[in-house]
């Protein structure tokens, strides 16, 4: 197991390695507090010392397979690293909720100096909303009056009668809701030599918290109420009740031990 670990990180380095040669490797990338740095060129982005303050955020496209490789990593409180897909739009008029984008796939290599608390976001995104349909027109039930009238010898006659309501109209159909987006997967490669970096615990000290589920489904439309004696609307989906989108999976690879963990 030891050696299979071994090669694969040797074969993954000399893989960053070969991408490196392509592209231009920054000194020094310090995020400041609350800023954003938006990775552009080709989606991939080496460094070799990354200093991350409070808050900070990288983003990636999520449309395009993501690459950070940073030789020496400091990172604050609350920082991101993110490719989350984006939600999709809620329905408008007659229209149905529209699909979330998928989450991108990320392979990052970092060695960390500091960590406070880093998280990694590759969730999908989630779908829109459908549009509600509009309630029918009321209507009336049937009713009694009453009516006087005079008989043939002058007398005056009263008698009650019935007479029809009016029906009311259907109610609209409503849409269906957006699909939700799939999670990126995400392989990371760390070191840590002063620390034990701590997952999915973001109370700890040194955590790094992975996000990569898929988005969620956007609610359906709810139909409208049918008046009198007439129909409620029903809930009209594009093609059919959308599935459930796939989660990512998640690959960590410690490189001071060799051990592997696989998730999805």
């Amino acid at each position: 197991m030891k050696e299979v670990l071994t090669s694969l990180v040797f074969a993954l380095s000399c893989l960053l390695s070969v991408s490196l040669l392509a592209q231009k490797t920054i000194p020094k990338l310090e995020i400041a507090r609350g800023e954003t740095y938006v990775v552009e060129n080709r989606n991939q982005l080496f460094v070799d010392t990354l200093i991350m303050h409070d808050k900070s955020t990288i983003a990636f496209d999520p449309s395009q397979y993501g690459v950070l490789e940073a030789k020496a990593v400091y990172i604050g409180k609350r920082c991101l690293i993110t490719s989350r897909g984006k939600n999709g739009k809620d329905g408008f008029r007659n229209n149905f909720g529209t699909d979330g984008t998928g989450g991108g796939s990320l392979t990052l290599t970092l060695n960390f100096k500091e960590l406070d608390d880093l998280t990694i976001d590759t969730r999908g995104g989630d779908g829109g909303r459908g549009v509600n349909g509009k309630n029918g027109r009321m209507g009336s039930n049937d009713f009694t009056t009453a009516i006087t009238t005079t008989d043939a010898a002058g007398n005056t006659v009263t008698k009650t009668v019935t007479r029809p309501g009016e029906h009311g109209t259907p109610g609209g159909n409503a849409t269906g809701g957006g699909r939700g987006g799939n999670g990126g997967n995400l392989m990371l490669v760390y070191n840590a030599d002063d620390f034990i970096p701590v997952f999915n615990n973001s109370n700890a000290h040194n955590s790094i918290t992975i996000l990569h589920t898929a988005g969620a489904n956007g609610a359906a439309g709810i139909p409208g109420t049918g008046g009198i004696q007439s129909q409620d609307g029903v809930v009209i989906y594009k093609n059919k009740e959308p599935d459930f989108a796939q989660h990512g999976s998640i690959t960590l690879i410690d490189v001071k031990s060799e051990t592997s963990r696989q998730s999805n």
